[in-house]
């Protein structure tokens, strides 16, 4: 693979460049060989003298920024822990602010003391002590009460804001005064003060939060979207952030929700807190249930939500349209043997009801293949073509004799194993702005070979596999990508006809399903992938060799093409972290992030309005 990246640098860009990627890339691999979060805080979250008078400096020419309520709604906390999230406060580089404290009843009479000091020693920090215990929901609101601010952020009382959060926020909204949601990556902090497990999070991704909070800290809101969405409800307690976002995401649009790709915020992880202990609030859990149960109802569409893998992830269970049909597109090629194994898979292992099977292969090839039981069931249709077409070439011409909505691609490699797989893909693509869903992929041993494609500088066209660090679990549930594979993918014929069908030119027989995908995104389509629908691969590579009877020289050359039409958005993937580097199937930190930290320091040259 690395062969093939350095042989598109040298054809596209000139030796020069070529040699400079190849020296890049080894001194990544050093370094990730010594790398850990320590070490990446030090380089790149960490300030000189210099750079610190500089973010000051920057910081007080904001005069015109937006003033920001942070609504931190306070119980019995630690006396430190409360002292370090106020001073966290405090010490903020960016001073169009104010503090929005309720005491929710504290019975430890250290609080009161404490909130009454910094109200004596900062005019910006007001209290309301509540004469009843209302449990958090409550006192948030409370708080929000007490908020005169345009944006409104959320802080628990024993967590800490990074000294340049509030200012990376100010920084974008003035970048573009219209956002109505932007939130950080975020880490933990233990009670030594050590930072670890951070969260690098992707662009606004409207299906991964259905599945998992990833919005969480920092999260900063439009103070009148909170209050047109109802503000914190009670009955949601431990996951009331969580309804709070999935409410206010239904009343804006997607440019108007922001990811600022820095740690802002430090999730103080101590005995009781769930950043310790995941069950600390099991209660928590059942209310995110809730909170996306409503969500979904909201919006119309028909489905049950259940807990998912792991604890914080969740499953939502779209049903499918009775009328809905599937056409499942074989993509067949010379050996009969595996054909047959994968027509005969899908009839023994489908429980979705309303399918049929359309092979397509040339004359030679359906007189091999017919010797198969498989070739006498009803719901299975020969397509001819001829031996010249290429693989997208067979695609369009199975999906023009077909009349299904659904047009599900799989490779002849492919074995199903699992009843459910077409019922999920079919209800996942059945929904209104879904282009595709892609399956989850795995080889024959149970190794994982494909969750999605995700696009970055070092890797174009690499794939999510295990141990995606950061990655919100994208291995375990549903969530919105770049491309998939169409070794097995549902695509909805209106987008895929919108989108020109297969490239049968420029990507006959390797990346047209992945240049597909991408111009469904430019459209507005999502590219879906679920870990819900499961197939087995007979062989181990998705792009490098995508059959026994493609040369490798015309991989290369798509690989290439590829790189040069769409090398904008395989280089600034939204659903890549700039802190992040693909790294064999998994993230690992990058070295240097692509956001870098001298971005932190950019003055501001518009006012906010």
């Amino acid at each position: 693979m690395a062969i093939n990246l350095l042989m598109w640098r040298w054809r596209a860009n000139g030796s020069r460049d070529a040699f400079s990627w190849l020296i890049s890339g080894l001194k990544l691999a050093i370094r990730q060989r010594r790398l850990s979060y320590s070490e990446w805080i030090d380089r790149y979250d960490s300030w000189s003298d210099d750079e610190h008078q500089l973010l000051q400096e920057n910081a007080a020419k904001l005069t015109k920024g937006p003033l920001i309520s942070i609504i931190m709604p306070t119980y019995n906390p630690p006396e430190r822990w409360l002292t370090e999230a106020i001073e966290s406060v405090r010490c903020q580089l960016y001073m169009n602010w104010e503090l929005c404290i309720a005491d929710d009843a504290s019975t430890a009479p250290h609080v009161r003391d404490i909130l009454e000091k910094y109200m004596r020693l900062d005019s910006r920090i007001r209290c309301d002590f509540r004469a009843e215990n209302g449990h958090i929901s409550l006192a948030s609101n409370s708080a929000l009460e007490l908020a005169k601010g345009e944006f409104v952020a959320l802080l628990d009382h024993d967590d800490l804001l990074a000294e340049h959060a509030l200012y990376m926020v100010a920084l974008e909204l003035n970048r573009d005064p219209s956002l109505d949601i932007v939130y950080s990556d975020e880490d933990k902090i233990s009670d030594e003060g050590q930072r670890y497990e951070p969260q690098f999070k992707p662009a606004w991704n409207a299906n991964l939060l259905r599945s998992t909070n990833f919005i969480s800290h920092l999260g900063v809101y439009r103070r009148t979207l909170v209050i047109s969405a109802g503000c914190f409800r009670k009955g949601f307690e431990g996951s009331q952030d969580y309804d709070l976002v999935l409410r206010c995401s239904e009343l804006t649009t997607t440019p108007r929700i922001r990811h600022i790709p820095y740690i802002l915020y430090h999730w103080r992880a101590i005995e009781g807190s769930v950043a310790l202990d995941t069950s600390a609030k099991s209660y928590a859990y059942d209310a995110a249930i809730r909170g996306i149960s409503s969500h979904v109802e909201r919006l119309g569409e028909t489905a049950s939500v259940e807990f998912g893998a792991t604890v914080g992830q969740y499953r939502v269970k779209y049903v499918c349209p009775a009328s809905e049909s599937v056409a499942v597109i074989v993509n067949g090629g010379n050996d009969s043997q595996s054909i047959n194994r994968c027509v005969s898979s899908i009839l023994r292992n489908t429980n979705f009801p309303n399918y049929k099977i359309y092979v397509v292969e040339t004359e030679a090839e359906h007189e091999s293949r017919s010797s198969g039981s498989s070739s006498l069931d009803s719901r299975v249709e020969s397509v001819r073509c001829e031996p010249t077409s290429t693989r997208a070439a067979k695609g369009n011409i199975a999906a023009r004799r077909c009349c299904s909505d659904l047009l599900c691609f799989v490779d002849s490699q492919v074995e199903v194993c699992v009843p459910s797989w077409l019922g999920e893909l079919a209800s996942q693509a059945s929904r209104e702005g879904i282009g595709v869903v892609g399956s989850k992929i795995l080889g024959v041993s149970g190794f994982l070979l494909h969750s999605g494609f995700v696009f970055d500088h070092y890797q174009i066209g690499g794939h999510v596999g295990r141990g995606s660090c950061g990655a919100y679990f994208a291995t375990d549930v549903a969530r919105e990508f770049a491309a998939v594979s169409a070794s097995c993918a549902v695509f909805n014929r209106s987008g895929f006809v919108q989108g020109g069908m297969f490239d049968e030119q420029e990507f006959g027989d390797c990346l047209y399903a992945v240049d597909l995908c991408l111009k469904l995104g430019l459209l507005g389509l999502k590219v879906l992938w679920t870990p819900y629908s499961e197939v087995l691969l007979h062989r181990s590579a998705i792009l490098e060799q995508v059959s026994r009877d493609v040369p490798k020289s015309i991989v290369e050359i798509e690989q290439m093409r590829l790189c040069l039409k769409w090398k904008s958005t395989l280089f600034n993937d939204a659903n890549l972290n700039p802190n992040l580097e693909l790294h064999g199937n998994g993230f690992v930190l990058a070295f240097p992030p692509r956001n870098r930290k001298a971005r932190l320091a950019e003055s501001i040259g518009t006012p906010y309005q």
